[in-house]
């Protein structure tokens, strides 16, 4: 059932318009029946809507709790079958199966006999143990166990511009030539192996225009710089030239147009400092100037989905962070954070589950089983706190029944 048909289906009372101030959006059909919330959503819908839907649903109940209603200890979450059902339902199981407390969450799925009806789902949380989850660990294991050499390794000790700059492993394809991902402030820039590469900016990257004119202009008006050991010194310059164009005049995070990116790098590289419960967690890097280690490991959320890539990874002695980290965007504060409880909870059910990956937290010193889950965003200012303290209220309902963390960092300029 398309989103008009789930529409008849759910009755004549239900609601789909825009909800600003409980971040709900027109994709979701709502209505309370015999006291119990029940938000619908059509086959049209891809995964994310889905797992966002049951988040949204969540927080509805807390909203009509917090106004003095009374609805039931339950929640119903009405699924047209589709062609993104099959892989939706993995992730929506996991939350449900992780969701404590109240209310109970019950999810409702059109079936695929007919005469058509829904039926309630009771398939288990998916575990992690096969040929995908193989493979990434295969290469984590491989990125994780060499060093970059050469002019990858060239580029960051001769650069003034290296504590912007740092390699990340290419974690869903093997090591091969030991071809790095060369990013500024978390902006890939290009690609680099011992014997060189590439510098770029724009081609397969969601960048600013700003970030692409300028590298452009810088560049000539040419896409692409090769980098071997003649173009090296041009190389290096053109990447100076690239941060003092980009620079903010105090001097903080690059305004590239990618701004998660520069908090995870930021985060990652041990320059902003994440706290949790008092105690402060550290990188998985030991110090490492030129490896961006911990960040963008590939996870899963359904068997048999794409991969999907965690921020970072910290940890607090041998217990792993899995940290999904958000600057405010379209979403505010409301339903863009609230989302993100979602992922962090997807990412840490993968690494818990996850037998394949067992070797390379042994080799980390990390406790695979032991993983917690946070949320993460720039600590707003008073003013703007001021105005958000009954959504993020609602948002830390939401993450406490899931055993997620939220937490802020003083990175105030990316609001």
């Amino acid at each position: 059932m398309n989103k008009e048909e789930i529409r008849q289906y759910m009755g004549p009372n239900v609601i789909d318009s825009v909800d600003t101030v409980q971040g709900l959006s027109s994709k979701l059909l709502r209505d309370v029946v015999n006291g119990v919330p029940r938000v619908g959503i059509g086959s049209e819908s891809n995964v994310d809507d889905h797992i966002h839907a049951l988040l949204d649903l969540l927080a509805w109940h807390h909203y009509l709790v917090s106004h003095g209603d009374k609805p039931e200890h339950r929640v119903e979450l009405v699924i047209g079958r589709g062609p993104h059902t099959d892989a939706a339902l993995p992730a929506l199981r996991t939350l449900r199966s992780t969701h404590t407390g109240s209310p109970q969450v019950e999810i409702l799925v059109e079936s695929e006999r007919d005469p058509v009806h829904f039926e309630a789902d009771v398939g288990e949380a998916p575990t992690f143990n096969g040929a995908k989850p193989s493979d990434y660990a295969g290469y984590l294991n491989a990125w994780y166990s060499i060093a970059p050499t050469g002019i990858a390794s060239e580029i960051l000790d001769r650069s003034p511009d290296a504590r912007r700059l740092r390699l990340y492993p290419q974690l869903s394809n093997p090591p091969g030539a030991g071809t790095w991902s060369l990013r500024l402030d978390g902006l890939q820039i290009g690609e680099l192996g011992p014997t060189g590469g590439y510098l770029r900016v724009g081609k397969g990257e969601l960048s600013s225009q700003r970030a692409v004119q300028t590298w452009h202009k810088i560049n000539g008006g040419g896409e692409e710089l090769p980098v071997n050991e003649t173009s090296l010194d041009t190389a290096i310059g053109r990447i100076s030239e690239l941060v003092r164009e980009l620079e903010r005049v105090d001097g903080q995070l690059l305004d590239h147009g990618v701004p998660e990116h520069a908090l995870e790098s930021a985060v990652v590289r041990g320059e902003i400092q994440v706290t949790i419960g008092a105690r402060r967690l550290s990188t998985l890097g030991d110090g490492q100037a030129k490896v961006a280690y911990g960040s963008q490991i590939p996870t899963l959320w359904a068997p048999e989905g794409g991969p999907r890539y965690l921020d970072a990874l910290l940890r607090d002695g041998a217990v792993p962070w899995a940290v999904e980290m958000k600057v405010k965007a379209g979403g505010g504060y409301g339903a863009y954070l609230r989302h993100a409880i979602g992922q962090a909870v997807l990412y840490r059910h993968f690494l818990r589950t996850a037998t394949p990956y067992q070797a390379w937290f042994d080799d980390c010193g990390l406790d695979r089983q032991a993983v917690r889950a946070a949320v993460l965003y720039p600590q707003p200012t008073p003013e703007v706190q001021r105005k958000i303290a009954s959504r993020i209220g609602n948002l830390l309902l939401t993450a406490s029944a899931f055993d997620v963390q939220v937490v802020t960092v003083d990175a105030g300029w990316l609001q």
